[in-house]
């Protein structure tokens, strides 16, 4: 191997830390450290014992989490424009919210899944009169990795 070669294997090994490295600060501040899947069997309705699991797969480094939540949100104006709602979610200065709790902390290894399962009951004030919807999210530094909001009707 010549002394070119060796810069090159030098320099691309740099390359790749510092990407590495990006990539986990991207993760931190965008909640993409990892994939989150939400299923549920039971009604969601007000008092209901709903079974959930959730699915955790890392995108690239460990994921190190304070816990799994299962998070409520109920919506007024469901004719709103996606604006006002995107707003309403990211403020959450609108309708009544809910974090469950479903587990506690755990580490979910770079490149590998974690299922968590577990049992959740929902609020008894849940009103008929809001657009309800719901997601899995699981604590861990930065902007948490989540499933998305998914609408439901109680």
């Amino acid at each position: 191997m010549g002394i070119f070669d060796k810069v090159k294997d030098t320099a691309k090994g740099v390359a790749g830390k510092v990407g590495d490295a990006a990539k986990g600060m991207t993760d931190v501040v965008t909640g993409k450290g990892a994939e989150v899947t939400l299923a549920y069997q039971g009604a969601l309705a007000p008092g209901g014992n709903v079974a959930i699991t959730l699915t955790v797969k890392s995108t690239g480094k460990a994921v190190k989490a304070s816990g799994a939540v299962i998070d409520l949100y109920g919506e007024d104006d469901p004719d709103e424009n996606v604006l006002e709602k995107a707003r309403e979610l990211v403020m959450r200065d609108k309708g009544p919210k809910h974090a469950l709790p479903l587990s506690g902390e755990f580490v979910v290894e770079a490149g590998q899944t974690k299922v968590i399962k577990g049992h959740v009951t929902l609020p008894a004030e849940l009103s008929k009169d809001l657009t309800w919807m719901i997601r899995g999210r699981v604590e861990a530094f930065g902007n948490d990795p989540d499933t998305g909001w998914m609408k439901y009707t109680v």
